[in-house]
């Protein structure tokens, strides 16, 4: 069973909560241990949250590029109706070079 992926919400609760003991009511007081240690799961958590959003990106555009490429085709298919179909109902059909 495959593991479900980090959530950015959860990663921060969870820095919040190694956080939260070192506020003393108007200070923070941090050793350069668990300062170097929040810094670099911030850190984590920023690249976590630059894929997500990079992710995000190319779901848009992908979803962008869909629609477009649906209006162009229902256009394209709009104008060879145009084309292939004359105002009085007769079907104009291409030559090839038979003569009949």
């Amino acid at each position: 069973m495959s593991q479900a992926l980090p959530k950015v919400s959860d990663r921060l609760t969870d820095i919040l909560g190694e956080f939260e003991p070192h506020y003393h009511g108007d200070g923070i007081e941090m050793d350069g241990d668990d300062c170097r240690a929040l810094i670099l799961r911030l850190r984590a958590v920023r690249s976590l949250a630059l894929s997500m959003e990079q992710e995000l990106n190319v779901f848009r555009l992908a979803d962008g590029h869909q629609q477009a490429a649906t209006l162009l085709d229902q256009g394209a298919v709009g104008l060879m109706d145009e084309m292939i179909f004359d105002p009085e109902g007769k079907v104009i059909t291409p030559d090839f070079g038979r003569r009949s």
